[in-house]
C-alpha cells in the first residue's frame, strides 16, 4: 500500500473492499453502454437493434448495481 501514497492524487480512492470496486465497475460499464447507445442512435444511419441490445444490457446492469450496492452498504 506504500506505493500508492506516492499517486495519491492522481487516483480515485482506493477499495478496500472487493464488493466496492466490483459495485463501481458494474456501475461504469452501464455507464458505458448507454453512451454508446446514444452514439449508436446518432450514427447515420442509426443502428437501432445495437442501441436497444446495449440500453437492453445498461438495464439489467443498473438493477444489479443498486441491489450490490444495498448489500454493500448494509
Amino acid at each position: 500500500m506504500d506505493w500508492m501514497l506516492e499517486y495519491y492524487e492522481y487516483l480515485a480512492p482506493p477499495f478496500t473492499f472487493d464488493i466496492d470496486l466490483l459495485v463501481r465497475m458494474i456501475r461504469d460499464i452501464a455507464n458505458y453502454f448507454v453512451i454508446e447507445s446514444k452514439r449508436l442512435l446518432e450514427s447515420d444511419p442509426p443502428n437501432y437493434s445495437a442501441a436497444y441490445n446495449r440500453l437492453t444490457w445498461a438495464h439489467t446492469l443498473y438493477d444489479r448495481y443498486r441491489t450490490m450496492e444495498k448489500k454493500s452498504i448494509n
